[in-house]
């Protein structure tokens, strides 16, 4: 498909990759750049990306604020 879903929890990635020997070693979300709030308005548009972005960078991506988990798994040795 065009597109790509996945419906895991973070509960379910988390214990599963741990049976297999994995540890979370980071975890961070952001909108993935799919926001756009202001299409027709190219001023606020280009405003609302910028503060997107700010938000995507800041510590409040540890938080799922928005749809795009992002999760760094390593081999436990």
């Amino acid at each position: 498909p065009p597109e790509h879903l996945n419906f895991y929890s973070r509960k379910f990635l988390d214990k599963y990759l741990h049976d297999k020997g994995f540890k979370l070693a980071k975890r961070f979300y952001t909108s993935g750049g799919m926001i756009n709030l202001f299409p027709d308005f190219p001023l606020l548009k280009k405003i609302t990306s910028k503060l997107i972005d700010i938000v995507d960078n800041s510590p409040l991506n540890r938080f799922p604020i928005f749809d795009h988990m992002y999760s760094y798994y390593i081999l436990k040795l």
